[in-house]
């Protein structure tokens, strides 16, 4: 090591290409790395959803979720198994163990028991989607369309937009919520078919017999010339005349009663179960995901371009707002790392220029935009993106990266002012120190350590911050090492006067070499006198502070405050239907509409679901009786109200809402989407 030292502060030319390297593939890495809300785990859950278009909650359970159940219980690693059955459709929720069976694996064997399971599907289900659940399938930003023009117009507009927004080259796809398909409906006449002597069945078969599309093999080539080619019989329907036409029977003398004999056939949207509404007017939301390489700041960007190109093109009264834009806390945070880069870079000069002399204090706070550059450029090189989680371990880190650095500078200059060379001041000073200053920087990074083998979802998240840390200290010392001896070989001179001053020349040394020494060492004199009192005093302390913790301090992992987004969810009576349940809704509706401006962005409300997002996948209410309303708030600093003021306004002035059984207030929760601290759940074979 202390050869490396010596050659690395001879080599002036070559540490200063390599620094100037660092530099430059930080900055490019700064430019390219990827920037994102949270980095892209997967929860070790895979979900199994099963569409059964028509069955009831009781059919999906009876055909399609028990008997699917009981299969997947012979699959290794799953540690619960949770299942939702809805009208049309089957969820089966498993939760993995992660100490058993890697998630991959996991998920191959499900899809393995599912595949098997398809020839026991009723008639009518749709295939069963198998999916593990990643932080990468969190959306980027919604963008909502709203407005009181009709739901056909929003419908054509919104996939309009889609194919455009799919076009940005980071999007990975657009979902859409509140878009209706259109279906075509055929409405019997009992007296009608009881005449003709038919039966609802009957008018399926026919419509099932002729709704085809079938192969019908090739037609081979023949020597006379003739080409090969493909036969298809074609029977589907096009238009809803084509349904009406559909004969269902004919006799002996060709005489056929179709559809439109027996039943009137029409078009149009189908049966609305969510409602979505946003600024209390209609709304359709197209929620983008990005890819999982993607910017999540450059994609938001482009959408929002693209969004205000689109503007003069739409129809009169659709407004648009962007909903849950995740790159606005990405943003923040990159500015809060920017803020204390640069503040602290400024703060550690003046403080090291009052005890050092300032070159020193220059070369010692050379080394934060170094290590910061050099972490950054390792994240790249490692996959690791900028991200709530990442961004914490380099904010934390910033005030230790010249702690090493310091004690390096400051032993050279006490070196130098004993009489050595620049030069031979640098190398033995760095060869003196190096061992205690590696054993330093190694016990922070063993504190961090753990922290990158936690396990549960949570584990998977808070690693990066010991990996940020971690990296920009081991950066930092490579540094202190290799670089910092050269430059202070380089830069740091020390004259007759500062020898004689302590390194400070004028009323800073007269201060130092006068005053500040000898008081600390009359101190340090006093303590050592009462050495035994000190120790009492001192385990005093850790006592008392260990007594606080444990008595007197909440432990909350990820604290609310500056929260900018709460939820009301509001239960109604069972069998209410979705007028009914919006009508619940309509007051707290018309109170978000009057916040004020520097308070409010927007605020949307779906009737028939309340979810407040997380990794649970279960974490939601579907119903006609459920409604939710999701207030965005501006940033904290630009409003008078805390989130809770405003929480406590809607409960001060709105009373309950006459049938309403539970109205509820919830503050989304600060940290990454674990889901609910508790959930608890009855088991029973007796629903009542």
């Amino acid at each position: 090591m202390n050869r490396l030292i010596t050659f690395f502060v001879k080599q002036g030319t070559f540490v200063n290409i390599i620094t100037l390297a660092v530099f430059l593939v930080g900055i490019y890495s700064l430019v390219k790395i990827r920037r994102e809300v949270f980095p892209n785990i997967n929860f070790d859950v895979v979900t199994v959803t099963t569409p059964y278009p028509g069955g009831s909650a009781e059919s999906c359970e009876r055909l399609i979720t028990n008997p699917l159940e009981q299969d997947l219980r012979e699959v290794d690693g799953i540690k619960k198994m949770t299942s939702i059955s809805v009208e049309n459709s089957s969820v089966i929720v498993l939760q993995l163990d992660p100490d058993q069976v890697a998630a991959d694996e996991a998920e191959a064997d499900i899809q393995d028991v599912v595949d098997k399971f398809q020839s026991e599907l009723p008639d009518g289900a749709e295939d069963p989607i198998v999916e593990l659940l990643e932080s990468n399938l969190q959306p980027t930003i919604t963008v909502s369309l709203g407005g009181n023009v009709g739901e056909e117009v929003l419908r054509k507009t919104a996939k309009r937009l889609e194919r455009d927004i799919e076009n940005i080259s980071e999007v990975a796809r657009v979902e859409f919520e509140g878009v209706r398909d259109f279906e075509v409906r055929v409405e019997t006449d009992p007296s009608k078919l009881r005449r003709q002597r038919l039966s609802l069945q009957d008018l399926i078969f026919a419509l099932q017999r002729q709704n085809i599309s079938i192969p019908g093999g090739v037609l081979e080539a023949t020597p006379d010339g003739g080409k090969e080619m493909i036969v298809r019989t074609v029977g589907e329907f096009e238009s809803p005349e084509d349904v009406a036409n559909t004969v269902v029977r004919a006799n002996a003398l060709g005489r056929a009663t179709r559809i439109k004999d027996v039943a009137t056939v029409n078009m149009g949207f189908e049966k609305e179960k969510i409602r979505y509404r946003t600024n209390a007017k209609p709304s359709i939301n197209m929620t983008i995901l990005k890819k999982e390489r993607a910017d999540a700041i450059t994609l938001v960007d482009k959408v929002k371009t693209l969004m205000e190109q689109m503007k003069p093109s739409l129809a009169d009264g659709i407004q648009v707002a962007y909903i849950n834009d995740t790159s606005y806390f990405v943003r923040r945070r990159i500015n809060v790392l920017s803020s204390n880069l640069f503040v602290g870079l400024a703060l550690v000069l003046v403080v090291l220029s009052f005890i050092l002399p300032w070159r020193v204090a220059a070369v010692t706070a050379f080394g934060i935009p170094f290590s910061f550059l050099g972490a950054i450029g390792l994240f790249l090189f490692l996959g690791i993106s900028i991200n709530l989680i990442s961004l914490m371990g380099l904010i934390i880190v910033v005030g230790m990266l010249v702690d090493d650095a310091i004690v390096i500078t400051e032993n050279a200059q006490a070196q130098m002012e004993a009489g050595k060379s620049p030069e031979e001041a640098a190398i033995v000073g760095t060869q003196q120190i190096w061992p205690p200053v590696t054993a330093a920087v190694l016990t922070t990074v063993a504190a961090f350590a753990p922290l990158m083998v936690m396990s549960g979802i949570f584990g998977k998240f808070i690693k990066f911050i010991p990996i940020g840390v971690i990296l920009s200290l081991l950066v930092s010392l490579w540094e202190c090492f290799f670089v910092l001896p050269h430059h202070v070989a380089a830069w740091v001179k020390v004259s007759e006067k500062q020898r004689q001053t302590g390194g400070h020349g004028g009323i800073m040394g007269k201060l130092w070499s006068r005053y500040l020494i000898p008081a600390y060492a009359n101190t340090v004199r006093f303590l050592l006198k009462l050495r035994y009192g000190v120790v009492v005093v001192a385990l005093g302390i850790v006592a008392g502070s260990g007594w606080l913790v444990v008595n007197k301090m909440d432990f909350i992992l990820f604290p609310p405050g500056a929260i900018d987004t709460f939820f009301v969810k509001i239960d109604g009576q069972v069998g209410d239907a979705l007028e009914q349940t919006q009508t619940l809704l309509a007051p707290y509706e018309q109170y978000a509409a009057q916040l004020p401006e520097n308070e409010l962005l927007d605020f949307t409300s779906t009737v028939g679901l309340q979810s407040s997002g997380g990794g649970d996948p279960s974490n939601r209410k579907r119903g006609s009786e459920y409604a939710q309303l999701t207030v965005f708030l501006t940033a904290e600093t630009e409003r008078d109200r805390r989130a809770l003021d405003i929480i406590d306004a809607f409960k001060q002035n709105i009373p309950q809402p006459e049938g309403a059984t539970r109205v509820v207030f919830e503050r989304q929760r600060g940290g990454p989407p674990v889901g609910k601290a508790v959930s608890i759940g009855v088991r029973g074979s007796n629903y009542k």
